[in-house]
């Protein structure tokens, strides 16, 4: 099936990009959600009149995109304080939600869906994860877990 995307979906695309789904996909999630709607005729019709606003807001999240990426990149020494046992081992794991939240105690917000762990977080070191904004914007951080 063929939809038109109202909303920003990182797997997906910007608002206004007409993409082929899966129908159970588009009837049973993006349809609902309001993310998408159904490729018709009237729905192209609407489309061609909403075409600048889409593609002015495309324009703003790419800048947005690439300023978050360059401040990835540019991170140096990114460490995470976690509470740590005996032999390096960690009270628990370190998660993408703590990422999230240690990134935004830098000045860098994003969602924590958005971030990547290959695997769990257990013990002190040096990891790596990655960073997904969209299906074009990727950024690898590479973090030190250390002890409170």
């Amino acid at each position: 099936m063929e939809v038109i995307l109202v909303k920003e979906l990182a797997s997906l695309g910007y608002p206004g990009a007409v993409v082929k789904v899966k129908n159970g996909f588009a009837r049973n999630y993006l349809i609902p959600q309001r993310i998408a709607v159904k490729k018709t005729r009237e729905s192209l019709k609407v489309l061609e009149k909403q075409k600048e606003e889409f593609a002015k807001i495309a324009e703003e999240k790419e800048s947005q995109y690439q300023v978050i990426l360059s401040r990835i990149e540019s991170l140096k020494d990114f460490e995470i304080k976690a509470n740590v046992g005996e032999n390096g081992k960690l009270f628990g794991t370190v998660t993408n939600r703590d990422l999230a939240e240690a990134l935004k105690f830098v000045g860098i917000e994003i969602d924590k869906k958005q971030i990547i762990l290959k695997n769990q977080i257990k013990a002190v070191g040096q990891y790596v994860s990655y960073i997904q904004l969209n299906k074009n914007h990727k950024a690898e951080l590479n973090f030190l877990v250390v002890s409170k």
